[in-house]
């Protein structure tokens, strides 16, 4: 099992997600290529776990529990913050 998206899986990734960052409404570069799943929890290094997030992005979802829900194989991303997903207290 392979933890990174490295080399051609990472650029069909970037390709896939015309260079932008996944999260609804942004249009910043991808600097992270990000797994829905986390790995450590079971998450496989597959296109339909992962998307290309903008550094901001990527922070908040690590730092501040916000979560991404959908394929990105086949259509836009939704955003949930922490509360609606159930990972902080209200």
């Amino acid at each position: 099992r392979r933890r990174c998206a490295a080399g051609r899986r990472r650029l069909r990734i970037r390709r896939r997600d015309r260079h932008i960052c996944r999260f609804p409404g942004c249009d910043a570069p991808i600097r992270h290529i990000h797994h829905l799943v986390e790995w450590a929890n079971g998450g496989l290094t597959i296109s339909a776990n992962l998307v290309g997030l903008c550094w901001f992005h990527h922070d908040l979802i690590h730092r501040e529990g916000w979560k991404l829900i959908g394929n990105p194989d086949l259509g836009p991303m939704t955003a949930l913050p922490p509360r609606r997903w159930g990972n902080r207290d209200p």
